[in-house]
């Protein structure tokens, strides 16, 4: 599965900004969504045979995102470990986040294959992204960087609903018990994050001001999860 999902997201990185990156795009998540069900069914399975099996755990997995474009990268990823039963802490440092997520394995292996894969191509494509407007060749630094920015959420956004929109495919084609149960692994994703870090308190999403062109071409070319943003032109 890994590597034919692998294939599809740089086959989608190739043809960026075209409407073959959404078909490239979606067959991967749907592959993803499909994974993620044969996997519950399978424990399910095995832990009706066997009466002693324990119930699944949540495990950690810890990330750091540095380098640029921090904030909106961790967009990305927190878009996916929330559309993806898991949960998540994390820790703003001057030059990079630490990043905690919860989950149970069979998810937080979907989460961190995703994230392999689309943080490295998320920013190989923005830096060939340039801001356009018409009447108008040249731009500051400042301008650029502005839009860049942009459009690196508006890239975690479109990741994020494509992503939301498979699993919800492949769930309601399983029926009820599939709901319930992934209800139930994002519960125990929440309850594990609570007995790691009992002192955690939410925090208020980024002030930081997005171009809402920007935003609307990584939405364009892309991919995953915008928390919090906010928009001004």
């Amino acid at each position: 599965m890994q590597t034919i999902v692998a294939k599809l997201l740089r086959q989608a990185e190739d043809v960026a900004g075209t409407p073959e990156e959404a078909v490239f795009q979606a067959k991967a998540f749907e592959l993803v969504a499909k994974y993620g069900l044969e996997m519950t069914t399978i424990e399910q399975a095995r832990n009706g045979l066997d009466a002693t099996t324990e119930k699944p755990r949540a495990v950690e997995w810890a990330v750091k995102i540095d380098g640029k474009y921090i904030p909106q990268q961790s967009m990305l990823l927190f878009g996916m470990i929330q559309r993806l039963h898991c949960d998540v802490v994390y820790i703003p440092h001057r030059s990079h986040y630490e990043v905690f997520v919860y989950g149970l394995p069979r998810h937080l292996d979907r989460v961190r294959f995703l994230w392999e894969i689309l943080q490295p191509q998320m920013l190989r494509l923005v830096e060939h992204v340039r801001p356009a407007e018409a009447g108008r060749t040249r731009f500051t630094a400042a301008e650029t960087l502005r839009y860049r920015r942009s459009w690196v959420a508006g890239f975690g956004e479109r990741v994020r609903m494509r992503i939301e929109d498979q699993e919800e495919r492949v769930i309601d084609s399983a029926g009820g018990a599939a709901l319930v149960v992934y209800r139930r692994d994002a519960e125990l994703a929440a309850a594990a994050l609570e007995k790691a870090n009992p002192r955690t308190r939410s925090r208020s999403g980024s002030e930081m001001s997005y171009s809402s062109a920007g935003y609307a071409h990584g939405q364009r070319d892309g991919s995953a999860a915008a928390l919090n943003r906010s928009l001004h032109d």
